[in-house]
């Protein structure tokens, strides 16, 4: 009986759009990732089914659907940090270090900068101005390179770089920016609008950035 009520309750997934879908939309959200409108069909399907999709992951891996509304962007992704059965698909989910939570801030004030445009599309040459003479520069750069000076050296930038794409790639995998440069190119990404995640995951840290870079930077030192 209990094989059947589960049979009945997930029947939706043998519906023909469901059923083509199913394997996408299952991988990216254990994966972490927060899909949007820009991936079409698997954001329509995971729209149209939201209700029965969330209850899919509650009974099986005791996780939320969750779905944030940022600069009328929609976007869906599953509450990895409550809860959870600790499946090994579920496993797989990182959380940020520090460097990539720094990195992420800076890109959700650059998103603010650029509100009023329709595509937030940055350049690393961008990135490097709002290091060295942006208003927070100071405190990036004290986390960034763990130490403040007037100049650094190509090869200290190269290591900034480095990491910025690193953490770049990173982002594309949890669908908060869409790459837009190869490898060999100059950094170009477009900020997705479900990068506003961030904000609700440290609403404190914003409320005070300033004792939030101080902290981190001690983290680094020890």
């Amino acid at each position: 009986m209990e094989h059947q009520d589960h049979k009945g309750k997930y029947s939706f997934l043998a519906q023909p759009n469901v059923e083509k879908y199913f394997a996408d939309i299952n991988s990216k959200l254990l994966s972490g990732k927060h899909i949007q409108k820009d991936d079409y069909y698997v954001f329509t399907v995971l729209e149209e089914e939201e209700h029965n999709f969330a209850s899919f992951y509650e009974q099986l891996y005791g996780l939320k659907l969750t779905y944030g509304v940022y600069d009328l962007q929609k976007y869906f992704y599953l509450d990895l940090f409550t809860g959870g059965h600790q499946r090994a698909e579920v496993s797989k989910y990182r959380t940020l270090t520090e460097i990539q939570t720094i990195i992420g801030l800076m890109l959700l004030n650059m998103y603010y900068s650029k509100y009023f445009q329709d595509i937030k599309m940055v350049k690393w040459s961008e990135i490097h101005k709002e290091i060295t003479l942006g208003e927070m520069s100071h405190k990036y750069q004290r986390i960034l390179f763990e130490q403040v000076k007037e100049e650094y050296t190509t090869a200290e930038w190269a290591n900034v770089e480095k990491n910025f794409k690193n953490t770049i790639n990173s982002f594309q995998e949890l669908g908060w920016v869409k790459k837009h440069s190869q490898q060999f190119e100059e950094l170009r990404f477009e900020i997705n609008a479900c990068i506003h995640r961030l904000a609700s995951l440290y609403q404190a840290e914003l409320s005070d950035f300033s004792a939030f870079s101080e902290k981190i930077s001690n983290w680094r030192e020890e």
